[in-house]
C-alpha cells in the first residue's frame, strides 16, 4: 500500500522531471549571485511605505517554506539562514510566471526584484524573475508543529533547523559565545593551540574512554577524554598562556546534560595559582554572558541565576559540614567508612576519607548551588593532577565551579612535583588493578617532563556545551549540539527505497546492540537478571484488587506497570519484575490513605506472606524516600531500579491529568506534556522532582515523557475511564 509519504515524494519527483524537460536541470546550477541576506533586507527597507516600491533591483535566495494563491497571483514565505521575507509572484510582473507550476515547498529558490509593503503592511519582494536552485523531494514537516517526536528532532536535525528557526538561533549563541571567548582570551594573551586527539595513555581525567585501533602501528589508542597532560607539556616547552577549545570523548552515559562527544575550553597560565584562575573564570563566563546575549544575569528554567562578583567561595569540607552536620576534620577512617556504608557510597575501589568526603559533597551539596559558586580545596585522593595546600596537604589547591547545580568548570594549581606526580598515578594504578576503568594509566613521559621543569602554573577547564545550554535556556545538551549521539535506525528513505534491506539491517543492529551494549548507568552496578517472582501478573492484580477497589487507584497501579515495563524494555531489564513492581508499588494504599503517614508500613506484611523477598520489598519502599511515610523521609534512593520507580510511578500522575485535560491520549505528545510539566500550577501534587529522576536512568525528559505516554496510551482500553 502506498503511504502518503510516498505519494507526496513521487508528487514532487513528477514536478522535478517536468522542470528538467521543459525548462533546465536545477542540480547543475553551480551558483546564484545572493546580493542581500534577508534580515538586512528587512533592515534596509524597514521604513519604505505601503503601496512604494524600491527603485533598486535586489537579489536574495533561500528556502520556501510555504506557498499561497492561485491563478495570477501567488505569495511566498522565503528562508534563508537569518529571517524570512515574503516573496510576490504575479503574472503582470514575472517574466517566468509559468514556471509557478514547477514550485514547491522546500525548494530553494534564487529570487531578483523590487521591494515592497503590501496593503496588510508586510514587506515583500515583487519578483521579476526566479530561479529554482535545488528541489525538495523529501517532504519538510508542518511549519506548525515542527517535529513533534523528541527523538526524530536530533535525529534529523537538518529537519528541526529547516523548519525552527529557534533550534538554528541555539547554536547561533553557542558559536557566538565561542568566538567571544577566543576573543577575551586573545585579548589577555593567551594562544589557542592543538593537542592529540588520538592519545596512547588514558590521562587528564577519571573516565572511561573510547579505544580504537591504529592498522600500521598495530596499536590500541583512546580518543582524549582531555587534553590537560599535553597542555602541560607545551607549558613546559616554554609557552606561558595557552588555551585549547576541542572535543572529548568519554565511553559513559547520556543524559540530559551528557553527550558521549562533547566540547571543553581548557587553558593553562604559568606563573599563576588556582586563586588567578578563579578571577579569570569569572571574567570569562560574566563576559561571554554579556557579549552572546547582551545581559549580565540569565533566565534558566523560571529561575534567574545572578552572575554579578565575586562569586560565592566554600571548602568543600565546610560544604559538607554545613549540609550534613559530618565534620570530617574530626572524624577518623573508621567512622568515615561507616557513614559511606549508611549513606550508601560504593567502597569498592577507595575507602579513603577524602573520596567519602567528595561522594557526600555531589549526594548532599551540588543540588543546593544555583548561584556561581567556587567549591575550593578537594581532598588529594580526588585530585591526581593538582597541587597540595601548603597549609593542608590532605587537601589540593583545586576548584570546581557550580551553577544551576551544574559542575561547570574544573581548576587548580597544577602540580609540579614530578615525585608526588609519580606516587599519586602509582595509587590510580591500583585502582586500575582493582577494576577501575576511569582511572589513570601511569604516564613515564608526563613524569619526565615535569622532571624536565613546569613552572608554577594555574589550569582552567570550562564545559562549553553546558554554558551555552545556561546561556540559551536549553533542557537538553543535545539542543545545542549539531548532531548528538543516538542509536542508529533506518531512515526514512531507507525504508522507502529499500524496505527489507533496511528492516533487516535493523534487526542484525538492534541484536547487535543488544550483546555489545554496555550498562550507561554504573559499571558497578550491574544488570538485572532474569528472578524468580513468588507471583505470576495475573495472581498480582488479584492481591491488588483485595486490598483496592477506588477507579483511580487501580488505574494508577495499571499505568504505573505499564510505563515499568516499558522502562524495563528500554534500558534492557527484566520486564516482568519492573513490571510487578509498577504494579504492587502501592499495594497498601487503600487500607492507609487516612493517615498517610502509615503508607507502606503494611505493604512488607502483605508482599512477605506472598513470598517476595526482601529486595523486592525494599526496591517498592524506595518511591517512598523522601515522603512523611513509613519512616523513609530522610532515606535517599541509589540504585537504578529505585530511580526507575520513583520516576515511573509518578509521571502516571502528571499523564493522566493531562489526559483528563485534553479528554484522549490520541495525539499526545512529550512537546505538550512537558510545557504542563513546566506550569507549576498544573497538577500541583505532581512531585517533579522524582519525575526528572528518569535522568539517573541516561534518558532526558522528554524522551522518557514519550515512552511513559506510549506506554500508557498502549493500555488505555485496560484503563477504568
Amino acid at each position: 500500500m502506498v503511504t502518503r509519504l510516498e505519494e507526496v515524494r513521487n508528487e514532487k519527483i513528477k514536478k522535478l522531471e517536468a522542470l528538467k524537460k521543459g525548462r533546465y536541470n536545477p542540480y547543475e546550477i553551480e551558483k546564484y549571485d545572493k546580493q542581500f541576506d534577508v534580515d538586512k533586507l528587512q533592515q534596509k527597507y524597514e521604513k519604505i511605505k505601503t503601496g512604494e516600491e524600491s527603485k533598486e533591483i535586489i537579489k536574495t535566495a533561500g528556502r520556501i517554506t510555504s506557498i499561497r494563491g492561485h491563478g495570477k497571483l501567488f505569495f511566498l514565505d522565503l528562508n534563508d539562514e537569518k529571517g524570512k521575507i515574503q516573496v510576490v509572484i504575479r503574472q503582470d510582473k514575472t517574466k517566468n510566471f509559468d514556471d509557478i507550476k514547477y514550485l514547491g515547498t522546500g525548494d530553494f529558490v534564487g529570487v531578483q526584484g523590487n521591494i515592497t509593503r503590501t496593503n496588510s503592511g508586510e514587506l515583500s519582494i515583487v519578483v521579476q524573475d526566479f530561479t529554482i536552485l535545488c528541489k525538495n523531494i523529501m517532504p519538510l514537516p508542518d511549519k506548525w508543529h515542527g517535529l513533534e517526536d523528541p527523538e526524530l528532532k536530533y535525529r534529523k536535525r537538518y529537519l528541526d533547523f529547516a523548519i525552527d528557526k529557534d533550534a538554528r538561533d541555539k547554536l547561533y549563541a553557542k558559536f557566538k559565545m565561542i568566538e567571544n571567548i577566543r576573543k577575551f582570551l586573545n585579548t589577555k594573551g593567551f594562544i589557542e593551540v592543538e593537542t592529540p586527539i588520538l592519545q596512547n595513555l588514558l590521562t587528564g581525567a577519571n573516565a572511561k574512554p573510547f579505544v580504537t585501533h591504529h592498522n600500521t602501528l598495530d596499536l590500541d589508542m583512546y580518543l582524549r577524554i582531555a587534553p590537560e597532560c599535553f597542555l602541560k607539556r607545551l607549558i613546559v616547552g616554554g609557552f606561558e598562556k595557552i588555551y585549547e577549545i576541542g572535543r572529548n570523548f568519554r565511553n559513559e552515559g547520556i543524559d540530559f546534560k551528557h553527550n558521549p562527544e562533547f566540547t571543553m575550553m581548557e587553558l593553562y597560565w604559568a606563573y599563576a595559582d588556582y586563586e588567578d584562575i578563579m578571577n579569570l573564570t569569572e571574567e570569562i563566563i560574566t563576559s561571554a554572558i554579556k557579549e552572546t546575549t547582551g545581559k549580565d544575569s540569565l533566565i534558566y528554567d523560571g529561575k534567574e541565576i545572578n552572575f554579578k562578583r565575586p562569586w560565592k567561595r566554600i571548602s568543600m569540607l565546610q560544604a559538607v559540614k554545613d549540609a550534613t552536620g559530618f565534620d570530617f576534620e574530626k572524624l577518623s577512617e573508621k567512622e568515615a567508612k561507616e557513614i559511606a556504608i549508611k549513606e550508601g557510597i560504593d567502597l569498592e575501589f577507595d575507602s579513603s576519607k577524602g573520596r567519602i568526603l567528595s561522594e557526600l559533597f555531589a549526594k548532599h551539596v551540588e543540588t543546593k548551588l544555583i548561584n556561581p559558586t567556587f567549591v575550593i580545596q578537594y581532598p588529594v585522593e580526588v585530585s591526581p593532577l593538582s597541587k597540595r595546600n601548603p597549609k593542608d596537604p590532605k587537601y589540593t589547591n583545586r576548584f570546581e565551579l557550580y551553577i544551576n547545580t551544574w559542575e561547570f568548570a574544573n581548576a587548580f594549581s597544577e602540580l609540579n612535583d614530578p615525585f608526588d606526580q609519580y606516587e599519586r598515578l602509582k595509587k590510580q594504578v591500583e585502582q586500575k588493578e582493582l577494576g577501575n576503568e576511569e582511572a589513570h594509566d601511569m604516564d613515564y613521559d608526563f613524569i619526565e617532563a615535569l622532571e624536565t621543569g613546569l613552572p608554577p602554573t594555574g589550569g582552567l577547564g570550562i564545559g562549553i556545551d553546558r554554558l551555552a545550554m545556561l546561556i540559551t535556556d536549553s533542557h537538553s545538551i543535545r539542543d545545542i549540539i549539531s548532531f548528538p549521539t543516538l542509536r542508529p535506525e533506518a531512515g526514512t528513505l531507507e525504508l522507502l527505497l529499500e524496505p527489507h534491506n533496511s528492516s533487516l539491517k535493523k534487526k542484525n543492529q538492534e541484536i547487535k546492540i543488544e550483546k555489545q551494549q554496555q550498562n550507561s548507568f554504573s559499571k558497578k552496578e550491574t544488570k538485572t537478571d532474569k528472578k524468580k517472582l513468588p507471583l505470576n501478573r495475573e495472581k498480582a492484580w488479584k492481591l491488588i484488587q483485595k486490598y483496592n477497589s477506588e477507579k483511580t487507584d487501580l488505574n494508577h497501579y495499571l499505568e504505573s506497570e505499564a510505563v515499568m515495563k516499558a522502562l524495563a524494555k528500554k534500558l534492557g531489564e527484566d520486564e516482568e519484575y519492573y513490571g510487578l513492581l509498577g504494579l504492587l508499588h502501592d499495594v497498601d494504599w487503600e487500607l492507609t490513605k487516612t493517615d498517610t503517614t502509615k503508607h507502606l508500613t503494611l505493604a512488607p506484611k502483605i508482599l512477605k506472606e506472598q513470598g517476595f523477598d526482601d529486595e523486592f520489598i525494599c526496591t517498592i519502599l524506595s518511591h517512598g524516600y523522601g515522603c512523611d511515610c513509613a519512616g523513609l523521609k530522610d532515606k535517599k534512593r541509589t540504585k537504578k531500579i529505585e530511580h526507575a520507580l520513583a520516576c515511573s510511578e509518578t509521571i502516571t500522575g502528571l499523564i493522566h491529568a493531562y489526559y483528563l485535560m485534553r479528554k484522549t491520549f490520541d495525539g499526545m505528545k512529550a512537546k505538550g506534556l512537558n510545557e504542563k510539566f513546566k506550569d507549576s500550577k498544573f497538577a500541583q501534587k505532581i512531585n517533579r522532582n522524582a519525575i526528572k529522576e528518569c535522568e539517573s536512568l541516561g534518558l532526558i525528559l522528554v524522551e522518557f515523557m514519550q515512552l511513559a505516554i506510549d506506554a500508557i496510551a498502549g493500555i488505555k482500553d485496560k484503563l477504568y475511564l
